[in-house]
């Protein structure tokens, strides 16, 4: 069967359509089921020649130059972005410290904190979230008889606790001024940041996917939304755009209700001109849903920015032809062409009907290995990249009990950040590649190491802690035979005592008499 049929003029692009029916088995599912839909090109020579002209894949700039995961985690977060963090924190714990009436500078658990330490901090997170013990209490995390030793090594309980509480992002004396055009205020400079850093030093294969990513969150937002579908309901939307084939997080926007668009542009296609942008005028295609998918942004993405797109319509599009809306013979297909794009209506079972728009294709042709329509084939394929990721972000996540969304968000970025930084690494030709469990261990090493080092520096610093540091450090320790000392007060004695001693303790130097000394071999010790 074949007709002709006209789309709903939208520009002298769309003016006739020629439509055929043709049957073939496949198994794409209802348009209710959109996100369980399967790539493969069916372009002609001529544009698979064009589209293959892409700038070198993968790492860029000082990301090829980068050796450890630490260095690679380090272009995401660079110093810069943590001493933000630093001194919005300090600014914080001083309120803190003084709301408590709490002078004693002496009390480490409310000192201000350094990058050392803050790094630190995200070291015991990336380790919880290793350990998957995210959502374990504190108490038990840092517990002598069951909780690991990289925990109480690196910062006490109530340490953890008092960053934890906190932490900020921004200056909270310009913030409700802030607050007034932006809602994401709060860590809005960290994360525009963050994802320039993502976008900076990769570069995508030919083939990227727009999706959402839903942070879970239950408390107040004023941009919370519900999505049943996802496994966590209530969160904040993340839309990003991802490489289909690495499922690297190239660059994503929050949803925060209301934007600025451009005049007649809807919601959908103003996240994608947003996210797209630095890939314009390159080329590549992009695979998305049918909440972003509509025919005006596919023809403005393919003639203004040269970008190709696939995806599923909803049928309810006022430019789909009224015949493509009802189900067919199961399945059976119906294709329309104008040229430029290319729209599928399919019939998976009875009653249901799937509609597709391509301008990546332009003909029907069937993938010779799937035996599926190659635009199905090609969309499968290329539609996981961003739920993939998403599914990273929860297998090791950082996510603790929050209140707080700023903080919740922050998490979030620790997790995709952990993610971009293991494919950039992977993605470097003159490295060996690390699954990922390895490679969060050398980056949360790498992370406390200094911290460590520091800690161990401290006067009356425990011995069981300094011996658990060694441990984790792969060092032994060993007392150290000293020279003639000089005789001096013991310092666990009164000074109306006064009693003169050479002897001096190993770990904290202090002179010790013999009421105030026990005496171990150098196994024991």
């Amino acid at each position: 069967m074949a007709g002709q049929y006209n789309l709903r003029p939208i520009s002298a692009l769309a003016e006739t359509l020629r439509a055929t029916e043709r049957e073939q088995a496949s198994d794409i599912p209802s348009e209710e089921e959109d996100h369980a839909v399967e790539f493969s090109g069916s372009e002609s020579e001529e544009d698979a020649d064009e589209i293959s002209e892409q700038p070198d894949e993968g790492p860029v700039g000082e990301a090829r130059r980068a050796s450890t995961p630490l260095q690679m985690w380090s272009l995401l977060f660079p110093d810069s972005l943590i001493e933000k963090i630093v001194r919005h924190t300090n600014e914080e714990i001083r309120r803190y410290r003084d709301s408590l009436e709490i002078d004693d500078d002496r009390d480490r658990t409310y000192s201000e904190v350094g990058i050392v330490e803050i790094k630190a901090y995200i070291g015991l997170l990336y380790f919880s979230g290793l350990q998957k013990t995210s959502h374990t209490n504190l108490e038990d995390l840092w517990n002598p008889e069951y909780g690991s030793i990289m925990y109480r090594s690196t910062m006490s309980c109530n340490r953890f606790s008092v960053i934890s509480r906190n932490l900020r992002f921004d200056d909270k004396t310009t913030r409700a001024e802030r607050r007034e055009t932006d809602k994401f205020a709060p860590i809005r400079e960290l994360w525009e940041q963050f994802i320039s850093n993502c976008t900076k030093y990769y570069n995508p294969t030919s083939y990227c996917t727009i999706d959402e990513q839903l942070v879970s969150f239950r408390g107040r937002c004023p941009f919370k939304v519900y999505n049943g579908a996802k496994p966590d309901k209530y969160g904040i939307k993340i839309v990003m755009l991802n490489d289909s084939r690495t499922f690297y997080m190239f660059s994503a926007e929050p949803y925060v209700g209301r934007v600025t668009t451009e005049k007649g542009e809807s919601v959908p296609s103003y996240y994608i001109r947003k996210l797209s942008q630095p890939l314009h005028g390159t080329k590549r295609n992009i695979t998305c849903d049918n909440w972003f998918s509509s025919i005006p942004i596919f023809e403005k993405m393919l003639t203004e920015h040269s970008i190709t797109m696939v995806g599923t319509l909803r049928k309810n599009k006022r430019e789909i032809p009224g015949h493509f809306r009802s189900a067919g013979p199961v399945s059976s297909s119906k294709f329309a062409f104008d040229g430029r794009m290319t729209l599928m209506a399919h019939t998976p079972k009875q009653n249901k009907i799937v509609i597709l728009l391509s301008t990546f294709h332009d003909c029907a042709t069937i993938n010779q290995e799937t035996q599926k329509m190659e635009i199905i084939h090609f969309y499968n394929t290329t539609k996981g990249g961003t739920d993939s990721f998403d599914q990273m972000c929860h297998e090791y996540s950082t996510a603790r009990k929050t209140l707080r969304w700023p903080m919740r968000i922050w998490l979030a970025m620790l997790d995709q950040g952990g993610i971009n930084a293991l494919i950039l690494y992977n993605s470097n030709a003159n490295l060996e590649a690390f699954n990922r469990k390895t490679f969060l261990k050398n980056l949360i090493k790498a992370l406390v190491e200094p911290h460590l080092r520091a800690r161990l520096q401290l006067p009356n610093f425990r011995r069981e802690l300094r011996f658990n540091i060694h441990t984790i450090l792969g060092q032994g320790e060993r007392p150290v035979k000293r020279g003639q000392q000089k005789r001096a007060r013991c310092g666990l004695c009164p000074r109306a005592q006064d009693r003169k001693v050479q002897m001096y303790c190993e770990m904290c130097h202090r002179t010790v008499c013999e009421d105030h000394r026990v005496i171990f071999c150098c196994d024991c010790a």
